[in-house]
C-alpha cells in the first residue's frame, strides 16, 4: 500500500481522555499496554477524529495543518511522526505490544540480561563504605542488623539504633546505614567491613553483597549490570568471576522486579518516540564496541555517528505504512561513517559545557561554615580543576588564548595503557546500556554525560601523574579519576547542564578526540 492509499488509524485500545486540569495540552491520550499518558497538541487533537481508518492520509493531514496553533502542514506532519514514533498508531509496533500485554499478564517471564565480559573482583579499597548512600535498606537487612550482637563486638558503637530514616523523592521515609564522618559507622581503621569481619559477609546489607551490580527492569529483560562507580574499576571490572558465573548469588540478593523501565524518548522537544526503538539502537552501539580497541576517542566518534544516523533518519521517517520499521532497519543495517574529529565548533560547545558545569557546582565547593572557617570539598574541588584544564584546553584548540604550562604539560603524560583502555571501554558500554544512556529521557544529553565522564576521568588521571612528575598515567592515576568522573558526573543537579547543551553533542563528542 502507498502513502496515497493508506488510512491510519489509532489504535482500538487507546483511551481518550478529557484534558488534564490545569495543562497547557488538550486531549489525552492513555496507552493501557505501555502505562503512559500522551498529552496532544493542537494539531494531533484535530486529527484524531479522522484516524479511524476510513480517512486517506491527505485529509487527515489537511485537518491538522488548518488547526490554530498547530504549525501548519509541517506541524501537522510532525504530531503524526510522533504518533507513529510512539506506537499509536495500528498495525506499527506488534511485535513490542504484544510482548508488553505478555509480560504484563504474567505469560513473558523477565530473564535476567547482562553484558557479556561482565564481572567483579572487590580489591579491597574499602571506598564504597565511605562514598555511596548505604541505602535503602530492605526490612530483611533492618531485621538481621537488630539481631546481630553488634555492641559485644563493638562497644563504641553503643545499642544502636544502626540505622536512620532518611526521606526519598516520593516523600517517604526510608531506613539507610547510620555514618559518622561520611562514611558507614561499621567500617573498620583498616578499611574492612566490621559487620563481615565479625559475623561473616552474610550479615552484611544486600545492597553491599550486590555492589557494584545495579538491576533494570524492562521489557526485554532483568537488566543486571555493574555501576561503574568502584574506586578501583580498572582492575576489580577485569578480574574476578563472571557475572554469568555470580548469577544465582546476585538474583538472590536483588529484590523482585518493580516498575518497568520504558520511556518516551525525545528525539527533540516536540518530537518522542518508544523506547523499544532506542532499545535498538543500544544493541546495535554495544555490538560495535565489543571489540577491544579504537581508543576513547574513536569509540565516541562512533557513539556519535550512530546517535546522529539515528536521530536523523527517525525525524524524517515517511508517513506510510512499514514505518518506523523500514527507516529504522535501513539505519541500523550497516555502521553510519564515522568521520574525523570535529573542529572549532565542536573545541568550542566542549569549552562551553566544562564551563557550565563549573558553574553548576560553584555553589556546592564552598563547603560550609566551620570554626576553621569556609571549607571547600575536596572532590567538588577535583572536578573544578579537571574541568577547569579541558576549558582551557578546548579554547586553546579552538584559537582561543593559550592554555597555561601546567595544563599544556598535561598533553605530555602518557594514557596508553591497554589496561586503561579496557576500563574506558567497559565503562562506556555500562553507560549505553543502562537509563543512563538517557538524560531527562534525551539521547542528545546522555552522549554529552557519556564524553565528559570519559574526557574528565582521562584528564584527572593526567593531572594526579603530572603532579607525582609521573610521564606515565598508571593505574592508580586513572582509577582515582575515574570514580570522580562517574560518581560526580551522574549527579541528577547536572542533569540541566546537559540537557541544555544537547544541541551541541554530537560536534562535542566528536571534539573530544582533539583533546584527548
Amino acid at each position: 500500500m502507498s502513502a496515497m492509499d493508506w488510512r491510519p488509524a489509532l489504535r482500538p485500545d487507546l483511551q481518550r481522555l478529557p484534558p488534564e486540569p490545569g495543562g497547557a495540552g488538550g486531549q489525552v491520550l492513555l496507552d493501557p499496554v505501555l502505562n503512559r499518558r500522551i498529552v496532544l497538541g493542537p494539531a494531533s487533537c484535530a486529527m484524531v477524529p479522522l484516524l479511524d481508518g476510513t480517512h486517506p492520509l491527505q485529509q487527515v493531514l489537511a485537518q491538522g495543518a488548518a488547526a490554530p496553533g498547530g504549525g501548519g502542514l509541517q506541524g501537522a506532519e510532525r504530531a503524526l511522526r510522533a504518533m507513529l514514533l510512539l506506537y499509536l498508531i495500528e498495525g506499527v509496533g506488534q511485535e513490542l505490544l504484544e510482548r508488553a500485554r505478555a509480560v504484563q499478564g504474567g505469560l513473558q517471564p523477565l530473564e535476567p540480561v547482562f553484558l557479556p565480559e561482565t564481572r567483579f573482583a572487590c580489591q579491597g579499597s574499602g571506598d564504597c563504605c565511605r562514598s555511596t548512600s548505604w541505602g535503602p535498606l530492605t526490612e530483611a537487612d533492618v531485621a538481621r542488623l537488630e539481631a546481630l550482637p553488634i555492641e559485644e563486638h563493638y562497644p563504641y558503637l553503643g545499642p544502636g539504633p544502626y540505622v536512620e530514616q532518611r526521606p526519598m523523592a516520593d516523600g517517604t521515609q526510608r531506613p539507610f546505614l547510620r555514618t559518622f564522618g561520611q562514611q558507614c559507622i561499621f567500617q573498620l581503621p583498616d578499611r574492612r567491613c566490621g559487620l563481615q569481619v565479625a559475623f561473616g559477609a552474610e550479615a552484611k546489607p544486600a545492597l553491599c553483597r550486590l555492589y557494584p551490580y545495579q538491576q533494570l527492569p524492562t521489557l526485554f529483560g532483568r537488566l543486571i549490570y555493574d555501576r561503574s562507580e568502584c574506586a578501583t574499576f580498572a582492575l576489580s571490572a577485569c578480574q574476578g568471576p563472571t557475572l554469568e558465573q555470580d548469577l544465582p548469588r546476585v538474583l538472590a540478593l536483588l529484590p523482585p522486579p518493580q516498575e518497568l523501565y520504558h520511556p518516551q524518548v525525545l528525539l527533540e522537544d516536540d518530537l518522542p518516540c518508544d523506547y523499544g526503538l532506542f532499545y535498538r539502537l543500544q544493541q546495535a552501539l554495544l555490538r560495535a564496541l565489543e571489540v577491544p580497541g579504537g581508543g576513547p576517542g574513536g569509540r565516541l566518534l562512533l557513539y556519535a555517528a550512530w546517535l546522529r544516523a539515528f536521530l536523523e533518519g527517525l525525524a524524517r521517517v515517511a508517513l506510510a505504512p512499514g514505518e518506523p520499521e523500514r527507516t529504522l532497519q535501513a539505519v541500523l543495517a550497516a555502521p553510519p561513517p564515522v568521520g574525523e574529529p570535529a573542529g572549532e565548533p565542536g573545541l568550542v560547545a566542549l569549552a562551553t559545557v566544562a564551563a557550565a558545569l563549573r558553574q553548576e557546582l560553584l555553589p556546592h565547593q564552598m563547603g560550609v561554615e566551620r570554626a576553621g572557617g569556609r571549607r571547600i570539598q575536596p572532590q567538588l574541588m577535583e572536578l573544578d580543576e579537571a574541568l577547569g584544564a579541558i576549558q582551557a584546553l578546548a579554547l586553546e584548540g579552538a584559537g582561543g588564548p593559550r592554555a597555561p604550562e601546567r595544563l599544556a604539560r598535561l598533553r605530555a603524560v602518557a594514557a596508553d595503557d591497554p589496561a586503561i583502555d579496557e576500563a574506558l571501554r567497559r565503562s562506556l558500554r555500562n553507560q549505553i546500556v543502562s537509563d543512563r544512556a538517557l538524560v531527562g529521557d534525551r539521547p542528545r544529553a546522555g552522549l554529552v554525560r557519556a564524553a565528559m565522564v570519559q574526557l574528565v576521568a582521562l584528564t584527572r588521571a593526567r593531572q594526579l601523574a603530572a603532579g607525582r612528575g609521573a610521564p606515565q598515567v598508571g593505574l592508580g592515576d586513572f582509577n582515582a579519576g575515574h570514580a570522580l568522573a562517574v560518581r560526580l558526573l551522574n549527579q541528577e543537579r547536572l542533569h540541566r547542564v546537559f540537557v541544555a547543551h544537547e544541541a551541541q553533542a554530537l560536534d562535542m563528542a566528536a571534539a573530544v578526540p582533539l583533546v584527548m
